[in-house]
């Protein structure tokens, strides 16, 4: 037998190696096909109106989003102000005369009352008489001048006198004519007297 007619081994058969072309050919492809599809996204997101980060959620920003603040706008109220009430001026003339008329049925009664004004007032004149004219239904301070009108009303209030009027006086610039004691009286209690028991 010749070696020529002899069977050979199986040889394996090798592919070729890709060439450098080759290699870059496949990664612009798989570049441009990744881009392409991204842009597509982006441009679909945009004009769709849809949010990114909703499909995104493991994206996370370190800053809070700040909360929406609610702005309260307050009216200012008017200011009204008070008008000062206007001033009362009272005067008290204690240089009158100021004379205690007795018009009651005590005959002491004119002088104590005299007494008792001069110890709670710093009027200087003051007389006890007894009164000749009219009698009025009940005590009174009379007065001739307008301008004592607060000088009479004060007498009135030392001797716990109701009534003040302008009226005459007799002489004096001021009259007070007693009916009955204007001091306080004492409440009298009635007394019991028990009812005698008859025996059978």
């Amino acid at each position: 037998m010749s070696r020529d007619s002899r069977p050979r081994p199986p040889v394996a058969a090798h592919r070729l190696a890709p060439r450098g072309w080759t290699r870059i050919f496949t990664f612009l492809t798989v570049f441009c096909a990744f881009g392409g599809l991204a842009w597509g996204s982006v441009w679909y997101l945009d004009q769709n109106d849809v949010n990114w980060k909703d499909f995104v959620p493991f994206v996370s920003s370190d800053e809070p989003s700040p909360s929406p603040s609610a702005s309260v706008t307050t009216t200012p109220s008017p200011t009204t102000s008070a008008s000062p009430s206007p001033s009362v001026s009272v005067s008290y003339d204690f240089s009158v005369r100021v004379t205690v008329y007795n018009a009651s049925e005590d005959p002491a009664l004119g002088g104590e009352i005299a007494a008792l004004l001069g110890e709670n007032s710093e009027f200087t004149k003051i007389d006890a008489r007894m009164w000749s004219g009219a009698r009025p239904p009940a005590n009174v301070v009379r007065f001739v001048n307008p301008e004592l009108g607060d000088t009479a009303s004060l007498v009135a209030q030392i001797l716990e006198i109701q009534t003040v009027a302008s009226g005459p006086t007799e002489g004096p610039a001021i009259a007070v004519i007693l009916v009955t004691d204007p001091r306080p009286q004492p409440e009298v209690t009635p007394s019991v007297t028990p009812s005698a028991s008859t025996t059978p």
